[in-house]
């Protein structure tokens, strides 16, 4: 294994060297396994080889590596509401999950394993630790036995220093936004690469509160506020990946950067609001734009308040929020045109997808650019009204063909294609179908280039004049 120099101690001892933690023991190999140049470690069982075996490595003074490490297990009750505290001793078993055996009154400490389980009574509620105070572990485990019902470690709002170590399992991590942030660090690479786990964000008030970085991959991201008034969310300065969903409710306002960088990435759904419960993701001011994509649904949900918009206060940002599946409003608006900053949708993939409006209010885009496939399939279809608001007399287009079939099937649906300043073009991959809508052509100088396929059906109508 290569390592980082960084990660030496100063001075290196003459003791130290690489080892291991296998099915808990530990294990130590030769000193000399240990290289300063190159900078790397040797794992060869003392020059005998082994199989096959997944565990954790590392390097440390020889001595660190005897014996067994010493685990954890959270002991709990069906009371989910009311969180275990991490530095009481009543909290952990040294056995399982279910027998009261910790005689020395122990917490965790540094090199122990922490496993938060569940109750084997039925239900199987998961257990919820709190941290309150330092703490530094080897590693963490969460054990859950219901996706509905997660493992979970709470953190609070402080400047207290945390080190989980290598983090696995199934489970969720709530963190409490405040005034103050902890130091947090460890290995979550398992824990994050899951969309069934959760980071949970709850902020306390109104403030701005920044979530932290140098964490650029996430399982499922749920921000949330105080159930009353707006709690603003500033999500990362960096491009992130969410492995599952991002979920934004109770009041949260989840508000993408307008630094150098804050691209994201959403590989399952976007959901705006819950159960009588309203959310809003903003795209922000400024100059630098941003671009959202998600591989599959976008639900706007919950309440009239919810919403996906734009910041109108300066700036001329252009943002694209790529949609590869529905666009699914439930309740409240979406709102992507400002005086100042826009944010253009493309729809993409290699599936159909759908708008449609149950409830709320009808949406306002700038720009609609379709781009599915390579070729006339797949499609996309508006099945209710929408207002496009780009000026239909320029060059680009309000409305853009460029693969895929853009179908417009709602009575309501009328569109400007253009007003001038060059034709509406169809492409040889890409189609447009009228079902019931009204497509308009204005004015003189401009026209129709019909490279692709052009299909009016039931009432459809396309208005050249």
């Amino acid at each position: 294994f290569s390592y980082d120099p960084i990660d030496l101690p100063n001075p290196v001892p003459p003791e130290f060297a690489p080892g291991k933690i296998i099915n808990f023991s530990r294990v130590a190999e030769e000193n000399f396994n240990f290289s300063i140049s190159p900078s790397t470690l040797t794992f060869n069982n003392d020059g005998m080889g082994f199989v096959l075996e997944t565990g954790e490595y590392t390097a440390a003074h020889e001595d660190r590596f005897a014996g067994s490490v010493r685990r954890f297990f959270s002991m709990g009750s069906n009371d989910s509401e009311t969180p275990l505290q991490w530095d009481d001793y009543a909290t952990w078993s040294l056995t399982s999950h279910d027998v009261a055996d910790n005689p020395q009154e122990s917490v965790p400490g540094p090199g122990d394993l922490v496993e938060i389980g569940y109750n084997s009574s039925t239900p199987h509620m998961g257990h919820s630790v709190i941290i309150s105070e330092e703490t530094r572990i080897g590693g963490l485990v969460f054990n859950s036995d219901d996706e509905t019902s997660l493992s979970r470690l709470i953190i609070e709002a402080s400047t207290m220093e945390i080190n989980l170590g290598a983090v696995s399992g199934r489970g969720s991590m709530v963190f409490k936004l405040g005034s103050e942030e902890p130091l947090l660090t460890g290995d979550f690479g398992d824990f994050t690469g899951s969309a069934v786990n959760q980071i949970v964000y709850l902020s306390d008030g109104e403030d701005t509160y920044n979530l932290p970085g140098g964490i650029l991959q996430y399982p499922t991201l749920i921000i949330q506020g105080p159930e009353t008034g707006w709690a603003p969310v500033k999500l990362p300065a960096e491009d992130i990946v969410i492995t599952g969903n991002l979920i934004v409710n109770k009041h949260a306002r989840a508000l993408v950067s307008n630094e150098l960088n804050g691209d994201i990435s959403i590989q399952n759904h976007l959901i705006i609001g819950g159960e009588n419960s309203p959310g809003e993701f903003v795209f922000p001011s400024g100059d630098n734009s941003r671009i959202v994509t998600v591989k599959r649904d976008i639900f706007v949900r919950g309440s009239s308040d919810s919403k996906i918009n734009v910041e109108d206060t300066h700036g001329n940002a252009l943002h694209l929020l790529i949609a590869e599946r529905d666009l699914i409003q439930e309740d409240g608006g979406i709102l992507l045109y400002s005086s100042n900053a826009k944010a253009n949708i493309e729809f993409k993939g290699n599936n159909d997808g759908r708008y449609s409006r149950t409830g709320g209010n009808i949406p306002v885009f700038n720009r609609i650019i379709m781009n599915k496939g390579n070729g006339f399939e797949p499609e996309f279809t508006f099945n209710n009204s929408f207002t496009l608001l780009h000026p239909s007399d320029e060059t680009v287009k309000a409305l853009e063909l460029i693969n895929g079939t853009l179908k417009l099937a709602h009575e309501d649906i009328d569109v400007v294609l253009t007003s001038g300043n060059g034709n509406f073009i169809i492409p040889s991959n890409a189609g447009l179908t009228l079902t019931d809508a009204k497509a308009s052509i204005l004015g003189t100088g401009t026209g129709l280039n019909l490279n692709g396929r052009l299909t009016i059906e039931s009432s459809g109508r396309l208005h050249m004049h």
